[in-house]
């Protein structure tokens, strides 16, 4: 299982990379300095997974394990007595995520993880294609790839567990619709959409260790009726159109793709997929990790994520991150920050963010690049 397993890579603080499980990742997380997955974006889906697994146990219960539902009265207390401790307590975690123990096994028979079991129609797709580093179809070989020959032909599972987070959250568009949906659907586009994440300009607040990374990145507020993944069935509906989250937990769980991955004795040699769950981003402030653009045509006030520029620095955009006026809106994160900073809560000179975006080729069909960037900031300006 992952929650007793390693699988996701942390940077100790000697500096030293070790594989660690979810519940280890979590309840050790002021011991390390951050994610050191093979890239940035794949620890932006990484660090998501971990701010779940705290959705879903802190939403509903108190620091003590006392069930105690999130109302926005007490957000910003409970937030303070989790940052007071400095720590996370592992027993309310273990509690939450133990009760879905079978559905964090990656090869379990029916519930694997964050995959659909049975999965046999879809695109077919080898390792390289997992590989977020390489991201090889079957007819491009990619000419300066981090690795080539066996070592793309099969992955090990820990690492397969990583990647599988990383395609669901910013798969291009090349997988097709299967013959069965185009049948049925009137749509007549084949391809599918972009990876959620990959339609964000991702942006994330860094602290000094994991600890401090995953609780200013997390926004204490009322949840809705909406699980985490592993909390509802499976769903194997291709290209489902679902209404915008009303909780986080659903939000940072979303399965923007179904995936089965092909095991083989010795590791993971390709996998099948097709297209998951969709909706509509435009005024989906539910979601705090994106800048915002507005939209010009519009005569009301519409919003849509706003993907970042590979060629433009980060400080250059300050004003999409930091400033809050009429005609500009700054990623919900940011606003967290500063009511914490107001409240007296957080007293931190500065605050850094990071940026984490894939830059998709034509029409977001193959992936061309991958960039991340960072600013520190001084709080009281935010």
């Amino acid at each position: 299982s992952h929650n007793t397993q390693p699988w996701i890579l942390v940077l100790d603080s000697v500096g030293v990379v070790r594989e660690v499980s979810l519940l280890d990742a979590l309840e050790h997380a002021h011991e390390y300095t951050r994610l050191a997955g093979e890239l940035p974006t794949q620890d932006v889906a990484v660090l998501r997974l971990l701010l779940a697994a705290l959705y879903a146990t802190f939403t509903r219960a108190d620091i003590n394990g006392q069930s105690a539902p999130m109302i926005d009265e007490n957000a910003i207390d409970r937030w303070s007595e989790l940052w007071a401790r400095g720590s996370f307590p592992v027993t309310p975690i273990k509690a939450r995520l133990c009760h879905y123990e079978e559905r964090f096994y990656l090869f379990h028979p029916e519930t694997p993880f964050y995959q659909v079991a049975g999965l046999t129609t879809g695109s077919e797709f080898t390792a390289a294609k997992l590989l977020g580093d390489v991201s090889e179809s079957g007819n491009k070989p990619r000419l300066f790839a981090g690795r080539s020959g066996e070592a793309k032909q099969s992955l090990l599972f820990s690492e397969a567990a990583r990647w599988l987070l990383y395609l669901n959250a910013f798969d291009d568009t090349s997988s097709k619709s299967s013959p069965e949906y185009r049948k049925k659907s009137k749509d007549e586009k084949n391809s599918i959409n972009a990876g959620y994440l990959g339609k964000l300009g991702l942006v994330y607040a860094s602290g000094g260790n994991l600890f401090e990374t995953l609780m200013l990145n997390l926004v204490m507020r009322k949840q809705g009726k909406g699980q985490a993944a592993w909390e509802v069935e499976t769903c194997a509906i291709e290209r489902r159109e679902i209404h915008v989250p009303d909780s986080d937990i659903q939000l940072l769980t979303i399965q923007s793709r179904r995936i089965l991955l092909k095991r083989e004795s010795c590791g993971v040699s390709g996998f099948i997929l097709l297209g998951g769950d969709v909706f509509n981003t435009e005024n989906a402030f539910i979601e705090n990790m994106t800048t915002w653009k507005k939209d010009k045509e519009s005569k009301t006030d519409i919003y849509k994520p706003k993907r970042h520029n590979p060629t433009r620095s980060l400080w250059r955009d300050f004003a999409a991150l930091a400033v809050k006026d009429d005609g500009a809106r700054r990623p919900g994160l940011v606003d967290w920050i500063a009511q914490l900073q107001v409240e007296k809560k957080l007293k931190r000179g500065a605050v850094s963010f990071q940026t984490a975006s894939v830059k998709f080729g034509d029409k977001d069909f193959f992936v061309d690049d991958v960039f991340g960037d960072s600013v520190t900031v001084n709080a009281d300006i935010l």
